[in-house]
């Protein structure tokens, strides 16, 4: 289970780093997709968070 939400983890943490990349340095022109990647970006991180808190916890 452990390296499961290691695994889990560091795919969130690759999430985080794609979706940071394409909202500061690839704008969309279009506001709507720039709000979606932005709640994308949101949502990423609240799954990161939660994951850590539950791999923290774990131990």
């Amino acid at each position: 289970m452990d390296k499961v939400l290691h695994l889990l983890l560091v795919i969130m943490l690759l999430v985080i780093v794609v979706l940071t990349y394409r909202v500061f340095f690839h704008l969309p022109t279009d506001p709507l997709a720039l709000g979606e990647l932005q709640v994308s970006l949101a949502s990423a991180y609240l799954i990161f968070l939660v994951l850590l808190f539950f791999q923290q916890h774990k131990k």
